[in-house]
């Protein structure tokens, strides 16, 4: 982020994500630090480029863009959709973290 400072720059993620908890694990990673190690590595980013958002949702689901699931998840009051959008269009926009990351209500 910091080497296109004019751009932005993001990652979605799952607090539980279970396809990138299993190639952690494949790598020889414990899938019970997976989750603190991620949440680490966004914080790194964010604390070093400005032009960089994250946004966590609760639960384990992965690549959710080409489903519903894109338009109807909602963390702490935003929508991934309405978040996605101001960051494309260069509107305000800031970190997004679930404040109960075991219990996905998409995931019913």
């Amino acid at each position: 982020a910091n080497y296109y400072p004019d751009d932005r720059w993001s990652q979605y993620n799952t607090a539980h994500d279970q396809i990138q908890t299993l190639f952690y694990r494949a790598m020889g990673g414990s899938a019970a630090d997976w989750n603190d190690l991620m949440l680490a590595s966004i914080q790194k980013i964010q604390d070093s480029a400005s032009n960089f958002h994250s946004y966590t949702a609760p639960g384990a689901i992965h690549c959710i863009t080409g489903d519903d699931i894109f338009y109807t998840r909602e963390v702490e009051g935003v929508k991934l959709h309405d978040w996605v959008e101001a960051m494309v269009n260069d509107e305000a926009w800031d970190d997004v973290m679930c404040t109960d990351c075991e219990t996905d209500p998409e995931a019913q």
